[in-house]
């Protein structure tokens, strides 16, 4: 099942997590224990998202794609793939605007698209560097009394046991509604539901069409010049919103 959380890092909305903190099968991810670990968590974003400070600190890391803030506990706050706003050494407090997302990639490669890669070093690690911290109580902290700091969205608050009971719940509400005779089409009415596109789905795949049209609009070339590429990002665009048409 997909994972959808909201941050004050990026305004507040709800986003899916494209990749978790952990161990992976990605053999670009760093090795560690035998096999590979990504040491961040990655959120899908549209190029030119606002990003706010997780928490305060001084900008000890500024360079291509890559900012870096060190807390007060010496922990390194990590954003990658966008472009800083702030300058190194800057003081930046906690919510302060630091820079927008993007697809910026620090050391070459390839991008699957264009994303917020967010990671937790403690003392002495570096980007990069497994295990690295668990990046969601940083993202997502705790609602306290009077703290002011985020609310953890209601399905974040819940272990993986307690979604998949509450969503097998939901989807038989749902097959009693659609099929009032249970011995008929639960099973088909159960597997239609797993593929429907949830509205935070939906929400993110219009904001990647978007994001796609202001980069061509961004890159247009001067009046007789060659437009191929802003056609072909149109026509990606399109491609993005016709599968939302159909469901997909």
């Amino acid at each position: 099942m997909p994972l959808f959380i909201a941050s004050a890092v990026w305004g507040g909305s709800t986003r899916e997590v494209t990749q978790p903190w952990g161990p992976t099968t990605l053999t670009l991810e760093p090795p560690y224990l035998g096999g590979h670990w990504h040491c961040g968590i990655d959120i899908g974003l549209a190029p030119g998202t606002p990003l706010f400070a997780a928490r305060a600190g001084k900008v000890t890391h500024r360079s291509k794609g890559v900012l870096g803030i060190t807390t007060s506990s010496d922990q390194t706050d990590y954003y990658v793939h966008g472009t800083a706003s702030v300058l190194l050494n800057a003081i930046v407090a906690k919510g302060q605007m630091i820079g927008w997302s993007g697809a910026i990639i620090p050391g070459g490669g390839s991008l699957t698209g264009p994303h917020l890669h967010f990671e937790v070093q403690p003392p002495g690690g570096w980007l990069n560097k497994p295990p690295g911290l668990n990046p969601m109580p940083v993202l997502v902290p705790t609602q306290s009394a009077g703290s002011g700091s985020l609310e953890v969205p209601f399905m974040a608050q819940l272990t993986d046991a307690e979604q998949a009971d509450l969503y097998a719940k939901v989807k038989t509400i749902y097959a009693v509604v659609a099929d009032p005779t249970p011995t008929q089409s639960w099973p088909a009415i159960h597997a239609h539901l797993d593929k429907l596109p949830t509205i935070d789905q939906i929400q993110g795949r219009v904001d990647q069409a978007v994001g796609v049209l202001k980069a061509a609009i961004a890159a247009l070339p001067a009046p007789g010049g060659d437009y191929s590429e802003v056609l072909a990002a149109i026509a990606h665009a399109q491609e993005i919103l016709d599968k939302i048409d159909r469901g997909e």
